[in-house]
C-alpha cells in the first residue's frame, strides 16, 4: 500500500510534522515575494528558538555556519527586494535571481532544519484495508 500523509499525520509527528506542514504551505501557497521573505524570517527565527534552547546544537561550528549563512541570504533577499517583483512583468533578469535566492534561502533553511532534527525522518504507513 501506498504511503499516506495528511495534516493529522504530522501533527502526531510532533514539532518535525509541524515544521513540515509549515514548509510544504510554504513551497505550495500563491505567496508574493513580500509574503514569501516574512515566512522565510519566521521560518529561520523558529529555527534559531530551537537552536538557542539545546546546547548541542548551540556550540556546534557547522550550525553555526549555516545560521550566519542564512542571515546573510535574508538580509540580502530584504535589500534585494523590490516591488515591482510582484507584477510579474519585468522584462530582466533581476526577478529570476531574487527568486533563485529566496528559493537558496529556503533550501538553506530546510537544511537547519534537518540538522536540529526539526524535520525528523518519520514513516506514516497506511494500514491495509480489506
Amino acid at each position: 500500500m501506498a504511503t499516506r500523509r495528511s495534516l493529522t499525520d504530522y501533527q502526531q509527528a510532533g514539532f518535525g510534522g509541524l515544521s513540515f506542514a509549515t514548509n510544504l504551505n510554504f513551497m505550495n501557497l500563491p505567496l508574493s515575494y513580500e509574503q514569501r521573505l516574512w515566512a522565510l524570517e519566521g521560518l529561520f527565527a523558529c529555527a534559531l528558538a530551537k537552536i538557542e534552547d539545546d546546547v548541542k546544537y548551540k556550540d556546534d561550528k557547522d550550525i553555526g555556519l549555516l545560521v550566519g549563512g542564512i542571515r546573510i541570504l535574508l538580509d540580502q533577499a530584504g535589500d534585494d527586494y523590490r516591488s515591482r517583483y510582484e507584477n510579474h512583468e519585468s522584462f530582466d533578469n533581476m526577478e529570476n535571481n531574487y527568486r533563485r535566492l529566496l528559493t537558496q534561502t529556503f533550501s538553506s533553511i530546510l537544511e537547519l532544519q534537518g540538522k536540529t532534527k526539526m524535520i525528523e525522518k518519520l514513516v506514516v504507513t497506511q494500514d491495509e484495508v480489506g
